[in-house]
């Protein structure tokens, strides 16, 4: 994958222009470069780390007419992936049939646990929904995605909790079998109770034929409190 691909799988994940994504990127790797000459490392949890080290002096060949010569000293840049990067990698390469086998097991493991009383039952099919899901609500701190399911848009943890907060909705805990051991707090709200502005403080930023995206005016505090209090009493 090259920049401009780049630039467009986030413009289409964030429902924002391509120049926006663009800036973005570059934003980026201005901020991770003056961190490394700043602090020597960048640490992003579950992806891995850049870490700056120092290439010392060494004897070397020039390429061009084959002759000795010394290579000076420089700074360069290891990366070491985290966790979350290199289970995703490896589940990537399972056979379907391991694959699969593990998705049953899993599912049986969940039955025995009481996990199937949970409200409202919901097994995700596709692991990129539940990565683009994880991606855009970890630090989410001003929007609300909502996804088109059915007849329904749905919102998942941060979202859901803003959108719960502002906009009378369906509370579900959705739990995810695709190789993610967590539980996804999911707020529903029927296509006909769409009507703009959808509450106060949120103005609408972009939309697309099944995701639309809402900027909040203003941070609503209390997202892990609120998820603790609505899984209280569910199996461990």
């Amino acid at each position: 994958m090259n920049r401009t691909r780049l630039v467009k799988r986030i413009a289409d994940r964030l429902l924002i222009e391509e120049e926006e994504a663009a800036l973005f990127i570059r934003v980026w790797e201005e901020e991770v470069e003056r961190a490394l000459i700043r602090e020597g490392e960048v640490g992003l949890m579950g992806f891995g780390a850049f870490t700056l080290w120092k290439q010392v002096g060494r004897p070397g060949r020039n390429p061009r007419d084959n002759t000795s010569c010394m290579i000076a000293p420089r700074n360069s840049v290891k990366f070491k992936p985290g966790k979350f990067l290199l289970e995703h990698l490896n589940n990537r390469t399972k056979t379907p049939g391991e694959d699969n086998k593990e998705k049953e097991i899993a599912n049986n493991r969940n039955m025995e646990t009481g996990n199937s009383i949970i409200t409202q039952l919901h097994i995700m099919k596709q692991a990129s929904d539940v990565e683009s899901i994880l991606l855009n609500e970890v630090d989410n701190e001003k929007y609300v995605y909502l996804y088109l399911e059915g007849d329904t848009w749905c919102a998942y943890e941060r979202s859901a909790y803003y959108l719960a907060m502002e906009f009378p909705v369906v509370l579900d805990k959705e739990i995810v079998h695709d190789g993610y051991e967590v539980i996804l707090m999911k707020a529903s709200f029927n296509v006909d109770k769409m009507q703009l502005p959808l509450f106060r403080t949120a103005v609408l930023r972009t939309v697309a034929d099944d995701r639309v995206l809402f900027q909040m005016t203003r941070t609503i505090e209390g997202f892990v409190e609120w998820k603790e209090q609505q899984l209280k009493g569910l199996p461990a």
